[in-house]
């Protein structure tokens, strides 16, 4: 038996979603945004937000996204330009994370780059 959702709650939903710069899917949502990780650091700004989410996700899945930015950088904590499947975790209220404006999860990655000017701005963001 399906249960009705309440319009309320789907506008709410989509407009999260689109003020965080996400596409939903059923397996999570379609993130763009900025990548930074370093030590105690591992954080994903999507585009169209100023908030910034601790990353957690399986571990072969992030050393293949800290790998990737290695390559691309030459110092801790510069930003990378990422398209990341991901779904919202838990707010975490210990550590590093709690610090954040809450968490999300890496379900596939998807493109990570250098950053570039037109980075976001194509959405209509500054």
């Amino acid at each position: 038996m399906r249960r009705a959702v309440p319009l309320s709650l789907l506008w709410l939903a989509t407009g999260l979603s689109f003020a965080a710069g996400c596409a939903s899917t059923e397996q999570g949502s379609i993130v763009e945004g900025f990548y930074t990780f370093g030590a105690e650091v591992e954080v994903l700004q999507p585009c169209l937000s100023e908030q910034v989410y601790w990353l957690y996700g399986e571990g072969e899945k992030r050393r293949r996204l800290r790998a990737a930015h290695a390559s691309l950088t030459t110092t801790p904590y510069q930003k990378v330009y990422v398209r990341v499947r991901a779904r919202p975790g838990e707010k975490a209220t210990q550590g590093f994370p709690a610090d954040y404006d809450g968490t999300m999860v890496l379900e596939e990655i998807l493109e990570v780059r250098a950053p570039g000017l037109g980075d976001c701005r194509a959405r209509g963001t500054s």
